[in-house]
């Protein structure tokens, strides 16, 4: 299973590199050890710095960032975070144990944060004017895999208009 979370992002004026930056992803495995060695056995990610110790560390990278990354193996997730918001979930994923069976992939986006973040990579910041991003609230959706071949699974809420 893949999780990812952005919960905050400050782009400067003119682009470039984020001023501020708060996000999680995370990879769920039945041995998130096991799956960090075979990742790391093939290439540079063996040199960040992370240990499969059910720690986060300090993520060494071969550029200086504006913020500071983490990142751990427990015993059934690998995760990465940068931010304050991010690095708490990461410390709790980290240790959480597996209770049920995780979908391959699921989200959940707040269209209106979506469509102000969308604004600022299309250099015209600020806030939705009443199109379709004020209209919907949070959408939700999984991605997984049984008998039947690919699930996906979709929940729209609506606010209504505004």
């Amino acid at each position: 299973s893949v999780a990812f979370a952005l919960h905050e992002l400050v782009m400067p004026v003119g682009g470039g590199m984020p001023e501020k930056l708060d996000g999680f992803a995370m990879v769920a495995s039945r041995s998130a050890p096991h799956l960090f060695d075979v990742i790391t056995a093939k290439g540079p990610l063996g040199k960040l710095g992370i240990d499969a110790d059910g720690a986060l560390h300090q993520v060494v990278l071969p550029l200086p960032l504006p913020f500071e990354v983490v990142g751990g193996v427990g015993e059934r997730a690998l995760v990465i975070a940068v931010g304050p918001k991010s690095t708490q979930l990461a410390e709790k994923a980290i240790v959480a144990p597996a209770t049920s069976k995780a979908p391959l992939l699921a989200g959940a986006v707040d269209q209106e944060r979506l469509a102000a973040l969308a604004a600022v990579f299309s250099r015209q910041p600020g806030k939705p004017d009443g199109g379709p991003a004020t209209m919907f609230g949070r959408t939700t959706f999984t991605v997984d895999v049984d008998s039947r071949g690919l699930i996906f699974a979709v929940s729209v809420d609506s606010r209504g208009h505004r």
